[in-house]
């Protein structure tokens, strides 16, 4: 086999990391879906740049290929660079594991060109691969971020933007908006109940209308320079302590080379004659404490006995206990782990997380619905009869979802 032509190989931009859509795999669990963006490289520097524009904290992170450095911003939006005919590719590809890849085309086999090896058996086995490259303009690297989504919306949606640059005729470089969409579905299974998911898309976006794209060509080659309006910068956050502990490293010698890099020590300030320190009142501590034994059976008695007479099924009770922490309740469930293999949803995981403060308040509230509906399932104690007004009133069924707990 000749080798290929010097000038048909495919060029590529060197990777400075990736732009990641979920947090940290689990053991048994995929990573929870994230409200922002997270960012991995191997380059401390540039994930200290991206913490201090798009905020967030660098923490050490062991990636599939080594160790790196992330950080879990708090941006849903960052400013992006993209290039009309190089930052999206799209493949179905099928993996054994993390690492070996057994298939890869597009209709054709990319390796031989052959026929898809799907459509040839008959059986989809391959997932669709979009890949985007990216351009972060505000951190010091020309190099490329990458972001891999696997998801049908993301490789039906991401490509329309491409074709309208190439129809407009844009420029070499576009400013754009990379997003992060949060959206909700209904994940449907054969003989089982359909289940609400939440679910993030990545998305671009132009920053600018119709009206732009469609004024004439304003570049030398006949291109169309997009206003700045696609690029709006991240504003720039403070450093944090440890962000500036790590670039500021002094020698522990007075006098020394990293004191005489900090500059000159500035003189104290005069002490006032009466100075009284002020007196900070101790915060108190949340309660971390877990759930003790007794708790937990009491608990299990409660939720089973409520399950059984249909007032409140296990999603009411994740949903519960993780608007109490401030999460979604799919988000809660994929944190713990409450899904089995089979995509059904148990109980278990949550009360095993519960701390003593949250069991007594779901005690609390479960013990005040059983009694309700006990005392509604039991006949009168007097043996009367039921009021022509009463009997007339529809009877009260299991309690809504929206008041299963109050209080939570």
């Amino acid at each position: 086999m000749s080798p290929v032509p010097i000038i048909e190989l495919q060029r590529r931009l060197t990777l400075a990391g990736a732009i990641r859509a979920g947090g940290e795999k689990q053991p048994k669990a995929p990573g929870r879906k994230l409200e922002a963006f997270r960012l991995t490289s191997r380059t401390r520097s540039l994930m200290e740049q991206a913490a201090l524009l798009y905020g967030g904290e660098v923490t050490p992170w062991e990636g599939p290929n080594g160790p790196e450095y992330q950080v879990y911003t708090q941006a849903q939006e960052l400013p992006v660079l993209i290039m009309p005919g190089y930052s999206l590719q799209q493949t179905y590809e099928l993996w054994e594991g993390a690492t070996k890849q057994e298939r890869r085309c597009d209709g054709l086999e990319l390796d031989d060109g052959s026929p898809c090896l799907c459509k040839t058996e008959g059986v989809d086995r391959c997932d669709i691969y979009t890949r985007l490259v990216v351009c972060l303009p505000e951190l010091d690297t020309v190099l490329g971020w990458r972001l891999i989504s696997r998801g049908a919306n993301a490789a039906r949606e991401l490509p329309y933007i491409f074709i309208l640059l190439e129809r407009y005729g844009a420029a070499t470089f576009v400013p754009a908006k990379l997003r992060l969409d949060q959206r909700r579905g209904v994940m449907r299974q054969e003989g089982k109940e359909p289940q609400v998911v939440r679910f993030v898309v990545p998305t671009l976006d132009l920053g600018v209308g119709y009206l732009a794209l469609a004024a004439p060509a304003n570049g030398p080659d006949g291109s169309r320079e997009l206003p700045a309006a696609g690029f709006t910068p991240a504003p720039r956050r403070e450093a944090t302590v440890e962000q500036a502990l790590s670039a500021a490293r002094p020698s522990p010698q007075p006098g020394g080379q990293g004191a005489a890099a900090l500059g000159p020590p500035e003189p104290a300030p005069a002490a006032p004659e009466e100075q009284t320190a002020p007196v900070e009142e101790p915060q108190p501590q949340p309660q971390t404490a877990k759930a003790t034994k007794q708790m937990k059976t009491k608990l299990d008695i409660l939720v089973t006995r409520l399950r059984e007479r249909g007032d409140i099924q296990t999603k009411h009770l994740w949903d519960a206990v993780a608007k109490v922490r401030g999460l979604g309740g799919e988000e809660l469930v994929l944190t713990l782990g409450g899904y089995d293999e089979d995509l059904v949803l148990h109980w278990s995981p949550l009360r095993e997380s519960l701390t003593r403060p949250e069991a007594v308040g779901l005690l609390d509230r479960l013990e005040a619905l059983d009694k309700k509906t006990s005392e509604q399932a039991s006949p009168d104690e007097a043996g009367q009869e039921a009021s022509e007004e009463s009997a007339a009133e529809p009877p009260e069924g299991p309690t809504p979802y929206n008041e299963f707990p109050p209080g939570y």
